[in-house]
């Protein structure tokens, strides 16, 4: 769709190319493209070609990428057969946070109009190692899956994600100070060392510390653990 990628040229933002280029590591091009224009652009497209709009736009930049994801949570009516298989081809594209976790939170309401069917897609793909994938699956358990019927196997399921890597431990430590909110004696159990690493131990408790959600006497708590975890557990 060539109009769609000369569209792209004509919205580039050099400064904001600059700042996304920082705090983004893809292996794609950045074009420097705000995401509301994108999630505009995405609007007009799924109005006009429905799922159709997927397959006819690029993914040689990750704007492009980004632009894809946009357009299945915007096409209505939802064909739910067409749309799992079009997300499953979004998900092996992606290789950032940000075409990761945009796409979780643009693809929102339409996982609550049928949750049990995404949520067994998410355990779907808990054998795929690839690490975007995994991110994916722990920032949809995060945004969908904390409620009493799901959040004991969604803090399963996102513990026993083998990977290591700093994407996927940010994840974690993000699902965990997220599910602490409305879910926080259930997280004070795991929440220690010998049960989340190191890694994701430490990025939780800042996590906690730095959430304005998160009760100056719950923070002093997660200080306390801290202290604690630095002498039970050697570095």
């Amino acid at each position: 769709m060539s109009d769609v990628k000369e569209w792209l040229y004509q919205q580039v933002d050099m400064r904001y190319q600059d700042f996304s280029s920082r705090i983004t590591t893809t292996g794609r091009p950045i074009l420097g493209i705000r995401l509301p224009l994108l999630h505009k652009k995405a609007k007009e497209l799924a109005k006009q070609y429905g799922y159709d709009a997927y397959t006819m736009i690029d993914d040689t930049y990750m704007e492009e990428v980004l632009l894809k994801g946009f357009v299945l949570g915007y096409t209505k009516p939802v064909d739910w057969s067409v749309l799992m298989k079009y997300i499953e081809n979004y998900i092996s594209l992606t290789d950032s946070w940000c075409t990761v976790d945009t796409f979780c939170s643009c693809i929102r309401p339409v996982v609550n109009r049928n949750r049990e069917l995404f949520r067994n897609f998410v355990m779907s793909l808990k054998e795929d190692n690839r690490e975007y994938v995994q991110r994916y699956r722990i920032v949809t358990m995060m945004i969908h899956f904390l409620d009493d019927a799901y959040i004991e196997e969604s803090i399963e399921e996102v513990l026993a994600v083998p990977l290591q890597t700093y994407y996927t431990d940010m994840a974690k430590a993000w699902f965990l100070a997220t599910a602490f909110v409305s879910q926080k004696e259930k997280i004070k159990k795991v929440c220690k060392k010998s049960v989340l690493g190191k890694s994701v131990f430490t990025k939780t408790c800042q996590k906690l510390l730095d959430s304005y959600r998160v009760s100056d006497a719950d923070k002093q708590w997660v200080r306390q653990i801290r202290k604690e975890e630095a002498y039970e557990i050697p570095d």
